[in-house]
C-alpha cells in the first residue's frame, strides 16, 4: 500500500474526527483550577488527547497549558505543532458556528481550517505512514498548543519542561512551505478623553472587535443627547455607503455598525466597523477632547500600511508593513485601542514603535506595548524547507509555485528549526477567523497526503 493510498482508506474516518472536535467550541474562557485557558478548550483538548490515544499515540500533558502525542523511536525528534483554540466564533453565521456542518463537500465550523482539521489531518498522516510500512526511526510528536490565538502562554509552559524538537513544522499556513514570517506586535494606544457634551452629542461608551489579530465585523456606541440623530445617520449612510444602525434604548442612542472580519496578518480584506463608525461619530458634536481623539485616529491609524502612522517599512523578502485596529473600549472617559502590526523580516519593532510614537506626539495618545515576536527566517536551501518542497511537489505535482513568506505569524517562530507547511493551497481563500469558516473535505484529504510524505521525507538522514 502506497503512503497515498494509505491516507484515502481513513478519509472517513479524519473527515469523521475533524467534525466531531469542531463541535466542540474551544474559544479561551476564564481560567479554572487545572485548565489555565478555560473549560471549553479544556474539553476540546482532553478529546483531541484521546483520539490521539486511539491512534496508536502516546500521550503526555503539561498541567493543561498543552500536551503532546508521540509515537516512534530513536534520538531525533520531528514536530508538529499544532493548536485547538480558536478566534471567537463572530456573528452572522450562515450555519451554526459550531455545527461542523458538511455541505457540498465542505465542511464548516470554527477552526476547521484554523487549526483543528489541519493538526488532525497530521495525526491520521502518521497513522498512513504506519499503514504503509513507513519505519518510524525518530520520534514524531504532535504537540497541541491552546493559546495560540491569545498570549502563547502554552508554549511559553510547555517547552521549557518538554524540549525542543530537532526540526519541526507547523500546519497553520499556506503551501508549499513558509520560510519567513513578519515579525508581529500587538500594542494599545490608549488616553483619557472625557466624552460628555451637555450642548451636543455625549458618548457614554465605545465597545467593538474581538482580539488584536481580527478585522472588527462589529462596533457600537452608546450616546446621550437632545439632537434627533436618524436623518443624519440616513444622509450619511447614503452619502458614505455605510452599513450604521441606530435605536433607541431608553434616553440613549445605541449607535452599530456592521463590518467584514479578516485575518488581522490581511486587513485590507476586511471592513473596519470601528473605522466605519468612528467617522459617522466625527460628523457630529463631540466633546473638544473626544472629537481631537477620533480625528486623530481618522488622520493617522486607517492606512492599512503605517501611511499615516510613521511606521511604513517594508522589504523585498517580506513586503509592507500592516496594520489591524482590532479593538477599542472606551468608557466616557478612558479610550484605548489594541492594535495588531505586522513588520518587515528586516525591521525592527523598536524601529516600529520610535516612528509611531513621533507621529502620535502631542495627540494624548500613549503607545503601551503588550507583546511582540520577533521576525521568522528559515534559509529557503535548508533541508527542511527543501524535504517539505520535495514532498508538495511530489504529492501535486505543482513545480510552479515557490516557498514563501508571510505576514501571519505561527508556532514555527516558537521552536529552533521550524516553518509552516499548508493547510491552504495557492490559489485558495484564505477562510480563517472570518465568519463561515470552512475546509474542503478533499483539500483535506490532501494536506493529509503532504503531511504524510512530508513526514517521511524528514524521517529520511
Amino acid at each position: 500500500m502506497t503512503i497515498e493510498q494509505a491516507v484515502d482508506s481513513l478519509r472517513e474516518e479524519m473527515i469523521g474526527s475533524i467534525q466531531r472536535m469542531v463541535r466542540i467550541q474551544s474559544v479561551k474562557g476564564e481560567e479554572r483550577p487545572g485548565m489555565p485557558f478555560g473549560e471549553n478548550v479544556d474539553r476540546c483538548y482532553r478529546a483531541m488527547m484521546a483520539l490521539a490515544a486511539s491512534l496508536g499515540f502516546t500521550t503526555r500533558d503539561f498541567d493543561g497549558y498543552a500536551g503532546h502525542a508521540e509515537i516512534g523511536e530513536g534520538e531525533e525528534t520531528i514536530g508538529i505543532l499544532g493548536h485547538i483554540d480558536t478566534v471567537p466564533l463572530g456573528e452572522g453565521w450562515d450555519l451554526d458556528p459550531c455545527s461542523g456542518a458538511l455541505v457540498d463537500g465542505k465542511i464548516y465550523g470554527r477552526g476547521v481550517m484554523d487549526d483543528k482539521g489541519p493538526t488532525i489531518a497530521c495525526l491520521y498522516a502518521v497513522k498512513a505512514l504506519q499503514l504503509a510500512g513507513v519505519p518510524l526511526r525518530k520520534k514524531i510528536r504532535v504537540i497541541f498548543g491552546l493559546d495560540e490565538e491569545s498570549d502563547w502562554k502554552c508554549m511559553e509552559h510547555y517547552l521549557p519542561l518538554a524540549g525542543e524538537p530537532d526540526c519541526s513544522f507547523t500546519p497553520d499556513g499556506a503551501f508549499p512551505v513558509i520560510y519567513g514570517e513578519k515579525g508581529l506586535s500587538i500594542f494599545d494606544l490608549t488616553g483619557t478623553f472625557p466624552g460628555e457634551n451637555s450642548s451636543g452629542v455625549s458618548i457614554l461608551e465605545i465597545t467593538g472587535g474581538n482580539r488584536a489579530n481580527m478585522v472588527p465585523d462589529r462596533c457600537s456606541a452608546r450616546l446621550r443627547t437632545g439632537m434627533e440623530l436618524e436623518t443624519a445617520l440616513d444622509e450619511w449612510n447614503h452619502a458614505a455607503g455605510g452599513t450604521l444602525t441606530l435605536r433607541r434604548e431608553g434616553e440613549d442612542y445605541i449607535l452599530e455598525a456592521e463590518g467584514l472580519s479578516a485575518h488581522g496578518s490581511t486587513p485590507e480584506k476586511g471592513r473596519n466597523a470601528v473605522t466605519l463608525l468612528l467617522r459617522f461619530l466625527h460628523t457630529l458634536p463631540l466633546s473638544q477632547e473626544l472629537q481631537g481623539a477620533v480625528r486623530c485616529y481618522l488622520d493617522h491609524m486607517v492606512g492599512h500600511y503605517g501611511e499615516n502612522l510613521g511606521c511604513v517599512m517594508s522589504d523585498e523578502l517580506s513586503g509592507p508593513l500592516t496594520v489591524n485596529v482590532g479593538v477599542i473600549h472606551y468608557d466616557g472617559a478612558q479610550l484605548r485601542l489594541t492594535v495588531n502590526i505586522r513588520y518587515p523580516i528586516s525591521r525592527t519593532v523598536e524601529e516600529v514603535y520610535s516612528g509611531i510614537r513621533e507621529s502620535l506626539a502631542g495627540s494624548g495618545y500613549a503607545l503601551e506595548p503588550v507583546s511582540n515576536k520577533n521576525p521568522l527566517y528559515v534559509d529557503p536551501k535548508s533541508p527542511l524547507v527543501e524535504k517539505l518542497m520535495r514532498a508538495y511537489q511530489t504529492v501535486t505535482g505543482d513545480m510552479d509555485h515557490p516557498p514563501i513568506t508571510i505576514s501571519g505569524g505561527t508556532y514555527a517562530r516558537a521552536v529552533k528549526n521550524a516553518v509552516a507547511f499548508g493547510p491552504v493551497f495557492p490559489g485558495h481563500p484564505e477562510v480563517g477567523h472570518q465568519k463561515n469558516e470552512w475546509a474542503a473535505v478533499e483539500d483535506l484529504v490532501l494536506c493529509a497526503k503532504a503531511y504524510a510524505q512530508g513526514i517521511a521525507e524528514l524521517l529520511k538522514d
